[in-house]
């Protein structure tokens, strides 16, 4: 397969908090790559080192060819990057936040209409198109940016948590997306459920104080993550008759 991300001895520091240490990683075209760590691993961190949002402090690296630091606006015109933040103008209604991301990405009206209707059907948007972002749940707002950031079918799909704060059916319906659409894109993914990475994800790093404590496919990964078992048999004296 090819590889769409590569990072090379990448370290990002935060005044004296080393927050990823000398980390290198791979991410091939058409793989779920699932990043999994406690709190303060660093995970947030390295997803916004590939959507060029932070410049890492020594370490290169390439996204679908392009340099990540000498050639980041080449990079975002590739990339849909959903972080922990939901950023909506508030001014504007949710049917207007979408379309004017569709104009920002140069998409006719009617390309703009047939994208924000079918993704708002399978997402169970409708119903909100004509409200203001302010007056709606957090979830729902999550939701909202999603839509937004899939919009443009972009390459490389970069999402922190997507199923956070979602109902089982929006968690699911993320799930069927991903795997859908997983073909034709890279898509990495930051998440705290197993069981996403387990139904959704092809490969795993976990990872701890910036650092990658193991990585491989999730069944490999899983595996070794296993403790050790022991098993215990107690064999008695066997008779003549149980040898023949």
């Amino acid at each position: 397969m090819t590889v769409s991300i590569t990072l090379r001895n990448i370290t990002h520091n935060f005044g004296s908090v080393t927050a990823i240490n000398n980390l290198s990683v791979g991410v091939e075209h058409g793989t779920i790559f699932a990043i999994v760590g406690p709190s303060g691993a660093g995970k947030s961190t390295l997803l916004k080192i590939m959507a060029t949002l932070l410049t890492p402090t020594q370490g290169s690296g390439y996204v679908n060819g392009q340099n990540l630091t000498a050639r980041p606006w080449q990079i975002r015109k590739q990339i849909g990057y959903l972080g922990q933040q939901v950023v909506l103008d508030e001014q504007l209604t949710v049917l207007e936040n979408l379309l004017l991301r569709c104009r920002f990405h140069g998409l006719t009206s009617e390309e703009a209409e047939a994208r924000i209707l079918g993704l708002a059907e399978r997402f169970k948007l409708m119903e909100v198109l004509h409200e203001l972002p302010r007056g709606l749940p957090y979830g729902m707002r999550r939701k909202i940016q999603l839509v937004r950031t899939l919009l443009t079918r972009p390459k490389i799909l970069l999402l922190d948590e997507p199923t956070r704060s979602q109902d089982r059916q929006t968690g699911l319906a993320i799930w069927d997306y991903l795997r859908e659409h997983k073909a034709n894109l890279t898509i990495v993914l930051i998440t705290s459920s197993m069981a996403e990475v387990e139904h959704v994800a092809d490969l795993l790093i976990i990872m701890n104080h910036g650092f990658i404590l193991a990585d491989g496919s999730v069944d490999e990964v899983l595996f070794a993550q296993q403790p050790n078992q022991i098993l215990e048999a107690t064999v008695h004296d066997a008779t003549k008759r149980e040898c023949q």
